[in-house]
């Protein structure tokens, strides 16, 4: 594949990166979004390992840093300062996307999992929009994820 040199349309461009394989995209596909529109890391939302990732980064610093957020977040205080890392890899915006998933297993073994990401709007009348939504199953037979539609016929 060329590279189109602009921001990617979809996470699943990820896996057209030279040397990514199914199972490093299966790893990483949860820590992206494409929705923001920004390049960088916004650390007050970031998922541990993605703070994790970035070069030159102490862990002791993250695990301190994410358990702060946790703490702040539980007694329904302001987030902590912003963490302190390579300015280069910083999101340049506090804009706000949040991935939600859920996920449910059935007795039988079935995972049904629902996926939304959703931004932060100006609007009071709408506070958010949803940009993404995915339903999903992981069926223990079959081992591997199937659709909403090829949920729909095989039920």
């Amino acid at each position: 594949y060329r590279s189109k040199d602009r921001s990617f349309d979809s996470l699943d461009e990820l896996k057209q990166i030279f040397g990514m394989t199914p199972e490093i995209y299966d790893q990483i596909e949860s820590a992206f979004t494409i929705y923001s529109k920004q390049p960088g890391i916004n650390p007050i939302v970031a998922p541990k390992k993605v703070l994790i990732a970035v070069p030159g980064v102490d862990a002791n610093l993250v695990n301190d840093y994410i358990e702060l957020r946790k703490e702040a977040y539980q007694q329904r205080n302001p987030i902590p300062p912003e963490f302190q890392m390579n300015g280069s890899y910083l999101a340049s915006t506090s804009d706000m996307t949040y991935r939600i998933r859920i996920n449910l297993t059935l007795p039988s073994g079935t995972a049904l999992y629902r996926d939304a990401v959703v931004t932060r709007t100006e609007n009071p009348a709408q506070p958010f929009t949803i940009v993404s939504w995915k339903n999903g199953a992981v069926f223990p037979e079959k081992e591997n994820e199937v659709t909403e539609d090829e949920f729909e016929t095989k039920k």
